[in-house]
């Protein structure tokens, strides 16, 4: 039947006398006698209990609208894979080898969390820690960046935390660690937080103790226990304001912890303790102007320091008592830091929708207030002496940089086809000087004087960088291509360290060059992706990546110096580094009730001018033949890497993670050679975890490394694992194991 335009239903055919049966979804059905032509009907609801059902909404949907080349994991991928910290889950992904993605350095790669960065920039570092209960969503993005990410070259990861659709719900967590190291002694770790969720708030804590690696045995009666500790927390408030939401967001972490270093096994007091304190607070809107038109806006401050915890003295000559091997007997090492940083971000876009077109325009702005205050020494051999020397130098300065960028983006869509064109336009103003001396970039460099008498300011940076990606669909088939360019600029520690060439006592001080030309990546990448069925897809990509300006360190030296005269050069950061990688990427990823699996190959070759001990330790590089603008294969260049990750169940009820990874060997610099030109052995990594839940109890079981395999990380130009003095650190860490459980409410 039907029903008029007053809603009344029409039954021609019934007559007085007969029964009606009257049904209707979630409710009682009733059965009524005609007794009149005009009948009203009352009804009641009916409720069905059934058990909880899953709603996975499939990554594959995402990687579909972009051209970009994306990798995804929920939340809960990432909570039931053990993972401690989101990000490390990244290493299931193709193209990504111990943290470096396809290539790039450690520093290339952006670490955001709801569309805002969580690295400072001295040192590009990430200083906040989110717990993976506390994640939504983790995107890794390799190609095709989003012209409203700056500030990034290699892999841009997007992480975004929970704010919205929130049950009403409480999990507290309990983990600690069972093992004990391969001496006897224990090394504990213990873990403790938890969540509170309603439907629009959401705030998680948690702490962290730890003896820590290789340090607590040794340091037992001198330390007390923990060696490391930690706590951090997550606080969202979400309100609906008109046709869109705002988000308050207040992010902290607070750590402090000592460091091993093996020179100073034996030494212990001479080692510092570090702290760190990292705060961000901001709001988060995004809303609909109109039906065509949205309105997205992200304000952050950030508060940001680091100390090293050493003695504040101004007498910085070192007594040091070193063994035949080169141990610290005794002796004073003066190192401290205070690094203080406030960082304003803004960054707006307005959206405009159509039926074949989605773009944005948008702006962003990044106001810094820098403040350092350190002793920095850095140990270094030199060839033919057999003698720890020390570069020495009193860094301190207040610098306020600033950058602003301008960014748009046109995606146009025609059935299954997507056409993607960005544009973005980079501004940084170091707002400082420099000496005026121009540094020569000969091999070796001519005879000079060294002595400083004027400045210049330093040069604002620009560069404007298009970004295109097409997506094309045949059927079970779509093929990709992506080009973009792209800018970052150097850490602030190569920018304004010593800068105004304050030298003490010490053998070629380390400088900072605040003219230093911001990096310039450019990306080339064809892909294409099979689907079998909607659950899985294969991809396959191959990719180019050249990158100019990076930063190295380069000695300087007048012809006249000697040994006993060291302290007439200086080692300055240059603008002179170079690399290139290509390679390709295959995945299979799939889902199943109850199954997940990620499969993925990398083949890689990546070559570059050689970083000497900005990216090795000094026994690496001690006595290795290096080149000026030769490229080398870079340390991370790891020819073949297989993961493989399989998760079998879910939280609800009862799940199996394993995770495997193999590597063929990194490469090493011998002595006497070309910088890594040998090596290393193959490397392989191992996890898995077990779990199951009762009620509101769940606990599980995460094992690291459960065949306890011994991987070489690192050897000396003479092949030894740990070099001479047989750092420990050398190996990567043996099996570990961690008893978890969660109470939800």
């Amino acid at each position: 039947t039907y029903s008029d335009i007053n809603g009344n239903f029409t039954l021609p055919d019934v007559n007085i006398g007969d029964s009606l049966i009257i049904t209707h979804i979630s409710y009682l059905p009733e059965t009524l006698i005609v007794k009149s032509s005009f009948i009203t009907v009352y009804m009641k609801r009916k409720y069905y209990q059934v058990s909880p059902v899953t709603v996975r909404v499939s990554p594959l949907k995402r990687r579909l609208k972009t051209p970009s080349t994306v990798y995804i994991k929920t939340g809960e991928d990432i909570e039931i894979g053990g993972w401690k910290e989101p990000w490390k889950a990244i290493e299931t992904f193709p193209g990504v080898i111990r943290g470096f993605v396809r290539g790039g350095r450690r520093d290339e790669t952006l670490y955001s969390l709801d569309g805002a960065p969580i690295v400072d920039n001295v040192q590009r570092e990430i200083v906040f820690q989110i717990p993976p209960w506390a994640v939504s969503s983790i995107e890794l993005v390799t190609s095709g960046f989003e012209p409203e990410f700056g500030d990034v070259t290699a892999g841009l990861l997007k992480m975004s935390s929970k704010k919205m659709n929130l049950n009403r719900e409480a999990h507290l967590y309990l983990n600690s660690e069972l093992t004990t190291s391969g001496i006897g002694e224990p090394q504990y770790e213990y873990l403790a937080g938890g969540f509170l969720s309603t439907g629009h708030a959401f705030l998680s804590l948690r702490g962290k103790i730890s003896g820590g690696r290789y340090t607590w045995p040794m340091w037992r009666g001198i330390y007390p226990y923990p060696i490391t500790k930690s706590v951090d927390y997550l606080a969202n408030n979400t309100i609906p304001l008109g046709k869109g939401f705002i988000v308050l967001q207040a992010l902290g972490y607070l750590s402090k912890w000592r460091e091993y270093e093996n020179l100073w096994k034996y030494y212990p007091l001479g080692l510092p303790e570090r702290a760190r304190e990292s705060h961000r607070f901001g709001i988060i809107y995004s809303g609909k102007l109109t039906e065509r038109f949205g309105l997205d806006l992200t304000m952050f401050d950030y508060i940001m320091n680091y100390q090293v915890l050493g003695k504040d003295s101004r007498d910085y000559d070192m007594h040091f008592k070193f063994d035949s091997l080169g141990f610290v007997l005794r002796g004073d090492k003066p190192v401290w830091t205070d690094r203080f940083q406030n960082r304003f971000f803004f960054k707006t876009k307005f959206n405009f929708y159509t039926n074949v077109l989605h773009g944005y325009i948008g702006l962003e702005a990044n106001q810094y207030d820098l403040y350092v205050r350190e002793v920095q020494i850095y140990p270094d051999w030199f060839e033919g002496y057999r003698f720890l020397a020390f570069m020495t130098y009193l860094n301190k300065y207040h610098y306020r940089p600033n950058s602003q960028a301008a960014f748009i983006s046109l995606k146009f869509k025609k059935g299954e086809d997507l056409v993607h064109f960005g544009l973005r336009f980079d501004r940084f103003n170091p707002r400082s000087y420099r000496p005026a001396i121009e540094i020569p970039h000969e091999w070796p460099p001519p005879e000079w004087v060294y002595e400083p008498q004027d400045s210049v300011p330093a040069k604002v940076k620009y560069q404007i960088s298009p970004r295109l990606g097409i997506s094309h669909r045949a059927d079970r088939f779509v093929i990709r291509f992506n080009y973009g360019e792209y800018f970052q600029v150097p850490e602030f520690k190569y920018l304004y360290s010593n800068p105004f060439y304050n030298f003490h006592r010490g053998y070629l001080p380390l400088v900072g060059n605040p003219d230093l030309k911001a990096s310039r990546t450019k990306l080339y990448e064809y892909s294409i992706f099979y689907l079998p069925d909607p659950t899985q897809n294969i991809g396959i990509n191959i990719f180019y990546r050249e990158s100019d300006h990076l930063v190295d360190a380069i000695r300087i030296m007048p012809d006249t110096a000697s040994f006993a005269d060291l302290s007439t050069g200086i080692t300055i950061y240059d603008d002179v580094g170079e690399a290139t990688s290509v390679g390709l990427e295959f995945q299979w990823e799939g889902y199943r009730p109850g199954l997940h699996w990620n499969l993925s190959y990398t083949l890689m070759k990546a070559n570059g001018t050689y970083g000497t001990w900005l990216e090795n330790s000094i026994e690496q590089v001690e006595g290795v033949n290096i080149e000026p603008f030769v490229r080398y294969p870079l340390s991370w260049d790891q020819r073949h890497t297989v993961s493989f990750e399989c998760t079998l169940g879910d939280l609800r009820s009862k799940f199996l993670t394993v995770f495997l990874k193999w590597g063929s060997g990194l490469p090493y610099s011998p002595r006497g050679g070309p910088p890594n030109s040998k090596r290393l052995p193959p490397n392989f990594e191992s996890s898995m975890r077990l779990g199951f839940r009762v009620s509101r109890f769940l606990i599980s079981l995460k094992i690291y490394n459960p065949f306890n395999h011994k991987n070489v990380l690192w050897v000396d130009g003479d092949g030894r694992p740990g070099g001479r003095l047989n750092d420990p650190l050398a190996y990567s860490e043996g099996r570990r194991i961690w008893l978890e459980s969660t109470l939800y409410f």
